[in-house]
């Protein structure tokens, strides 16, 4: 089990995957994942892990023009 902070709060993950971490959020529809203030690219969630203290923000993304 790790430890994360998900947007200001910490929360524990059973899993140290992205997909475990969807697991925790109400809508994954529109939605950009920072972690460690870094993005990381949809196309990447499937191999990226989270280590315990890592700092994560998502966000809803929305179009603007």
């Amino acid at each position: 089990m790790i430890s994360i902070q998900l947007n200001g709060q910490k929360i524990p993950l059973e899993s140290s995957s992205i997909s475990a971490l969807l697991e925790v959020l109400p809508t994954t529809d529109g939605i950009v994942i920072s972690i460690n203030h870094k993005v990381i690219s949809r196309s990447l969630w499937q191999n990226e892990l989270l280590s315990d203290g890592d700092v994560v923000d998502v966000f809803q993304a929305i179009a603007g023009g």
